[in-house]
Parts: C-alpha cells; sequence; structure tokens
C-alpha cells in the first residue's frame, strides 16, 4: 500500500448525501460505523486524511451548486480531489473540460467489481466517462427501483412465489400482469376505483416508464457505427413503450395517478400486491402491519437472459476535476473508498434492510444481491435535461396527450440537435 505522507483528500459531496459516505465518530449504529470504519481504514492504511466538504443541495438550487464546481474548476484553485454529484445534474458539466477523463486516470481499475461494469459501459463514450458509480457508497442501490410485494396477499390469492419465478428466468411483465389479473377490489362498495380500494399493483409516478425500458434490457439510445442514436423509433422499441403505457394507463388493476400522494399510501396501509419505488423505501416501511418482499423489476420475456434495475435520477457519480493537483492521488484515494465500500459498506447494508421487521428472509439477500449486480443507467436518461429530454419522451408524449409517433415526429429536429450538441461536447470534439 502506498503512503501518503499525511496528505489531506478533500472531497465534495452535498448535504443531500453525505449521511452515505461520511461520519464523524462511531455512533453505535451499524451502518454509520461501518462507514466511519471504511474511512479510518483508508485514513491508517493510506496515511491520508479525509476532508469531507459537504454543500447545500435541492433540485430547487442545484444551478448554484453546479456555480460553486464550475467556479472552483475553472478558477483552478485545486479545491477538490473528487466530487460527488447528483447524476442528472451535471450532464453540462461532463462536457465542458470541468472533469476528468476517469479512463486516463491509472490509479482507477474501471474493471472492478467494487465499480459497475454496466455502468461504465453505458456512460462511456468514444472512450470518455466523467463519472462512475459502485460500492464507494450505498446509493447507488439504495435509490434503485425495484418492485416490492405483499406476502399476505400473495398468500391470500393463492399465486406462485415470486422469488422461486425469479430464480428460473420467469419473472417477466406477462407474468407480472397474470398475477395481477382480477386483483382489483372496490373495497369501499362506492362504484369508483380509488386510492381506497384494493388493487394489483400502485404505481408512484411516470419514473417506471424509465424503469421498465431499462428492466426489458433495452435504452434510449443505440449505436450506429459508434455514434450514439436516439433509439425511439425501432418496433421493438415501440412495442415495449406501448406494453408499458397500456399497463399503467388502461389495466383496471393498476392504479397509477401521476403527483397524487394519496397513491404513495396503498401499498404501505395493506391495499396494494405489488407497488414500485426506490430501495431506501424501506426506511419507511418499518412499522408496516404486514410482511412484504422485495424483487428486480420483470424482464421483458424468458428469451432475456438477465434482470436489470436503475436507479432513481437522484443517484451520485464520483468525478475527478480537471484541476486537481494530483490526479493520480485522487484515483487511488477513490479506488480505495470504492474497495472499502464493497467490503465494509455494502454488506451491512444488505444485511440492515434485510433485517428490517417485516422483511427478514434469506430470500430478500438474494435478491439485493442480484439486484446490486444488475444495476445499471442509461445515458439517454442520466443526461436527459442535456439532450432534448429523449428518454422522457414516452412520458412527454401522454402528459401531452399524444400519440408517442406523432409526439417524436413533431419534436424530432428539435431533439436531434440537443442529442448531438451534448454528445459532441461530451467527446471533446
Amino acid at each position: 500500500m502506498q503512503d501518503f505522507g499525511g496528505r489531506t483528500f478533500n472531497y465534495m459531496t452535498s448535504d443531500m448525501y453525505i449521511d452515505d459516505q461520511y461520519v464523524e465518530e462511531a455512533t453505535g449504529d451499524v451502518y454509520d460505523d461501518a462507514i466511519y470504519n471504511r474511512n479510518v481504514f483508508i485514513e491508517t492504511t493510506f496515511n491520508v486524511k479525509l476532508n469531507c466538504i459537504a454543500e447545500p443541495f435541492t433540485w430547487a438550487i442545484r444551478d448554484e451548486y453546479m456555480g460553486k464546481i464550475r467556479s472552483s474548476v475553472m478558477a483552478g484553485d485545486g479545491a477538490y480531489d473528487i466530487i460527488s454529484q447528483h447524476s442528472v445534474s451535471v450532464g453540462s458539466m461532463m462536457g465542458d473540460n470541468l472533469f476528468m477523463n476517469l479512463n486516463d486516470v491509472e490509479s482507477l481499475n474501471l474493471d472492478a467489481d467494487w465499480w459497475s461494469k454496466l455502468i461504465r459501459d453505458e456512460l462511456t463514450y468514444k472512450g470518455k466517462i466523467y463519472g462512475m458509480a459502485g460500492d464507494i457508497s450505498n446509493n447507488l442501490l439504495n435509490a434503485s427501483e425495484v418492485f416490492f410485494f405483499n406476502k399476505q396477499m400473495m398468500e391470500e390469492f393463492q399465486l406462485e412465489d415470486p422469488y422461486q419465478l425469479v430464480r428460473d428466468g420467469k419473472w417477466t411483465i406477462d407474468k407480472l400482469l397474470e398475477m395481477i389479473t382480477g386483483t382489483a377490489q372496490d373495497l369501499d362498495g362506492n362504484s369508483t376505483m380509488d386510492q381506497s380500494d384494493i388493487w394489483g399493483m400502485a404505481i408512484e409516478d411516470q419514473q417506471t416508464y424509465v424503469d421498465l425500458i431499462t428492466a426489458f434490457g433495452m435504452t434510449y439510445s443505440f449505436y450506429e457505427g459508434d455514434v450514439r442514436r436516439p433509439n425511439v423509433e425501432s418496433e421493438t422499441f415501440l412495442d415495449s413503450a406501448e406494453l408499458i403505457r397500456a399497463m399503467l394507463m388502461d389495466n383496471e388493476d393498476v392504479l397509477y395517478r401521476q403527483g397524487d400522494a394519496a397513491t404513495t399510501k396503498v401499498f404501505p396501509e395493506g391495499r396494494a400486491l405489488f407497488y414500485t419505488g426506490q430501495l431506501h423505501y424501506t426506511d419507511s416501511f418499518r412499522e408496516l402491519e404486514f410482511d412484504y418482499g422485495i424483487l428486480p423489476p420483470p424482464k421483458r420475456n424468458e428469451a432475456q437472459e438477465n434482470y436489470y434495475c436503475t436507479p432513481r435520477d437522484s443517484f451520485v457519480l464520483y468525478s475527478i476535476p480537471t484541476d486537481v493537483p494530483d490526479a493520480e492521488f485522487a484515483g487511488a484515494i477513490m479506488e480505495a473508498l470504492a474497495v472499502g465500500g464493497s467490503e465494509y459498506i455494502i454488506p451491512v447494508f444488505i444485511d440492515k434492510v434485510c433485517n428490517i421487521k417485516n422483511v427478514r428472509d434469506e430470500d430478500s439477500v438474494e435478491m439485493l444481491e442480484l439486484i446490486r449486480k444488475n444495476t445499471t443507467v442509461d445515458f439517454a436518461m442520466v443526461f436527459s435535461t442535456d439532450t432534448g429530454r429523449v428518454a422522457h419522451v414516452i412520458c412527454d408524449a401522454i402528459n401531452n396527450k399524444k400519440e408517442l409517433t406523432t409526439y417524436w415526429a413533431a419534436n424530432k429536429d428539435a431533439k436531434l440537435a440537443e442529442w448531438e450538441e451534448f454528445l459532441k461536447a461530451y467527446a471533446g470534439e
């Protein structure tokens, strides 16, 4: 191990994410202590001092947060060795020579298991990748969109064991639709199906469109030679988009009310067989009066080899600024943080989630390991705000009450212009 002679390692994060990365001292909480022990191990092993700088961040003030990064790097003050950031909010900075191409940092091993190979491949374009994610914190796993299910309702409806369906490769969208068919019930007898009734599945918001496109092994862009193109015109994509739209908008067993907070109460109150949401929702499920399980999103069909999960767009990417005083030092400690995360943090996090009241079972541990292994992102989704919202084209078409093909045809030229401009900047062309 290299001895860095007591050097200070400065990393910028936000107050929104600091609890996943840094604690001042051991508290007795098993997860906090895992983070603390990881950081102490790195400080003693490499003879460094970790200095975490947390700046205020919310989506509403993201421009201010990005402005601090931009001003610092452009001034060349070398204030930060690495920066962790809300992935969606910084797409424009990744093409503005503010962050290093991580493939150029020799002390980083992006092929290692503690980094997500799926994310590395998806966010690399023409040999460039400016932000990375993996076991460096629990954020990627915690932000992943999963399917929760009510175990008692599963038994009442005498349905197949969903865990075994996953193991057998039979947990597909068709199987999901089969399982929820006929489960909705007008509980209060008012002849109107609403948030007070029983549902086969409750869906919180339109993020499910993105989740399922990814779960089906698809992306919103594809390669034509060495150039990425939006993938919204292929027959396979359009068929999948229509399947998802029909499930959300037309299925009488599915509750989907975009922006309606009452929808989020249906599963916790025991009135939905399935529910889509981020893994960290388990924190708010601690006092549920029923047992529940955790699954990856379903595959498109049994022929699809793997299950795929994707995090909500608030997941964190880790970058090295171009004005860093010593890129190899920054890379070495960033690598060590990821290694330490895989050894100290992730096992404790999975154990903590699976030992929450109402979850405790070995099946959930198995599912979380599968979710961790197969969590990926979509290039177009991560950089959606900078690429003409190509990854939101299904949502935008529905919100504008248009057919997808009609909406795309009317907006294609403008969206492609933004898309191509961003890709040129990203590739440094």
